[in-house]
């Protein structure tokens, strides 16, 4: 009986750690990311970070993760015991050093057909960062002053680089979604290991041009060529 129990007890330890979770934050300075990129190296788990950097992902001790974000140096971050508190991780992610900062300010405001009522306005469907980069971008026939401050401060590069990340996260959620089949019977993929390979090639522009015409066939011929190469430097990652 007390073999059993002792059995018992370290089952359940063993289901325990397997699916222990690490919760975590990335930020950049003060400024929570939201739809970073969470992929731990060691089972291939992935995860995004929601609108205010917040994430959680199955992980156990001495497990590695890598964190990237458009504009972003990629990061990565050994777990230790004491990043499993209940406090989770903190990450602070650095900003690429390889970019020229931009400077777009204007003394006259582009006055377009809609406003001069020659066209009917276009419905354009925004996401919330998109409003705020137009916002950020568009004085609205004020003074250009205000365009300056959001650009000098920041505002307007972050906004942009939040964007961009909305958008190569719609290419990857395509790919899950029209795709895995694909993934799954030429390549065996498992659905965590289609997710890992969407979130590899989002921010391709020849990924983000064949989403806009929707040819998966073209895809799915690159998507083979990806995984190889993914693979190949997943085995260095852990060489190294």
């Amino acid at each position: 009986m007390q073999k059993l129990i002792y059995i018992y007890c370290f089952l359940c330890f063993s289901l325990t750690a397997s699916a222990q979770e690490i919760r975590g934050r990335v930020m950049h300075d003060t400024i929570p990311l939201a739809g970073a990129h969470v992929l731990n190296l060691a089972n291939n788990a992935v995860t995004t970070t929601d609108a205010n950097g917040y994430f959680k992902l199955k992980a156990r001790e001495n497990h590695t993760l890598k964190i990237s974000f458009v504009g972003m140096q990629t990061s990565y971050r050994l777990l230790l015991k004491t990043d499993f508190g209940f406090s989770g991780l903190l990450l602070q992610m650095k900003e690429a050093i390889n970019q020229l900062d931009e400077v777009e300010v204007s003394k006259y405001r582009k006055v377009t057909s809609q406003e001069l009522g020659i066209m009917k306005n276009d419905i354009v469907r925004r996401t919330d960062a998109e409003k705020q980069l137009y916002q950020a971008t568009h004085s609205g026939g004020l003074p250009g002053i205000q365009l300056l401050v959001n650009t000098l401060s920041g505002r307007t590069k972050m906004l942009k680089k939040i964007v961009a990340n909305e958008k190569n996260l719609a290419v990857a959620n395509y790919i899950i979604e029209n795709l895995k089949p694909f993934c799954q019977k030429e390549l065996k993929l498992t659905d965590e290991q289609v997710s890992v390979l969407a979130y590899f090639v989002m921010e391709r522009p020849e990924f983000h041009q064949l989403v806009r015409s929707k040819d998966n066939k073209a895809m799915e011929f690159m998507l083979i060529e990806a995984w190889t190469e993914y693979q190949k430097l997943a085995a260095s990652e852990k060489e190294d």
